[in-house]
Parts: C-alpha cells; structure tokens; sequence
C-alpha cells in the first residue's frame, strides 16, 4: 500500500475536487497509475529513489553488566575517567556510568591525539585546522545516517592536537569510530 501526495498549484482537468472538512483545503484523489504498479521495486528507478539502509541502526540494545546484583561494585560509577592509554600521541580516556534507571546502552568515547608539532606554532595549527575541517567534509555523507542512529562525533584542534568525542548506542559505536579513523 502507499499514498503519494503531490503538490501543486493546478488540479488535474478531469478529477473532482474535493474539500478537506477541518481546514477547508482543496484536493483531489487519483488512483495510481498502472504503469507504477507494474513497477520493479529492486532500488533502481528513473522515477523514485531509494536510499541504502542506514548501517548506523543499532539492533543490539542489551545493557552490558545488567545481570549484576544490585550492590555489586561493578555498578558504581567514576566520577573521574579512567585513562586506558597515554602516550607522547595520544590520550584515550572512557568513562564508565551504567544506565540502570532508563536502560539505554550509550556510550561516550574521547579520543585526543596529540602531536608535540602543534604547540604554539601558527602555521602548524593552521594545517592542523584546515586537516579537521577536511575530514569532516569527507565524512559529511555519513553524518546524516550516523545522527539519524543517534551516533554523534565532533572533531576540535586543541593547543596540542585533536580532541574527537564520540558518543552514541553502544552497538554500532565502534563502527562510527573505525570510518572516522580509517578515511583518507
């Protein structure tokens, strides 16, 4: 079943026109064309697009530790973020905060990959700059599905390298993250 709307300034010569009783609006109804019911829906159409399906789509909404006691400490949360990596070029930080109450399985992850070129040297975060600005123009096709999944990323020149937050459905996260680090 479908129902395709058409507007217009015109109505079509030979359908009565009709009026919508609430807002008083002229339409008319036509049936659909038999030509568009004979139509091969394979995705590829002179008349209609259809888009891919959005990879970003979580399926997996399983909270990760929800079988744990309800004292046990593994439930309690951080204020501060555990860094799990540091090193002269980067800095990856991860906090931990189960979502007990609403049971939403979202993630956040800082990413900040630093380069001792940067500090304080014009031309290199001009380069570093216009870099940033770049990948998210390569990466602006996948932008819309990502938000569209409710996956969100940012990218930021920091006084000594890029901060990139990452935040989103736990399930397809890694993803989001492997495109960003893997564009050319």
């Amino acid at each position: 079943n479908a129902n395709f709307m058409f507007v217009r300034e015109e109505f079509h010569p030979n359908v009565e026109i009709q009026n919508e009783p609430w807002m008083k609006t002229k339409f008319q109804e036509i049936d659909i064309p038999n030509e568009w019911k004979n139509f091969n829906f394979s995705g590829k159409s002179e008349v209609f697009f259809y888009p891919q399906p959005n990879r970003f789509i979580s399926t997996n909404f399983e909270l990760i530790g929800d079988f744990l006691p309800a004292d046990a400490k593994e439930r309690a949360w951080e204020e501060k973020p555990k860094k799990i990596l540091e090193n002269e070029y980067s800095r990856i930080k991860v906090w931990y905060k189960p979502d007990f109450e609403f049971k939403l399985p979202r993630a956040k992850v800082y990413f900040h990959l630093m380069s001792p070129v940067i500090e304080g040297n014009c031309h290199d975060e001009t380069v570093c700059d216009i870099f940033c600005e770049m990948l998210l123009f390569e990466l602006n096709e996948y932008c819309y599905d990502a938000d569209l999944a409710q996956l969100s990323f940012a990218m930021t020149r920091t006084y000594n390298g890029i901060q990139l937050p990452i935040s989103g459905f736990n399930h397809k996260l890694p993803e989001l993250i492997f495109l960003i680090f893997e564009t050319k």
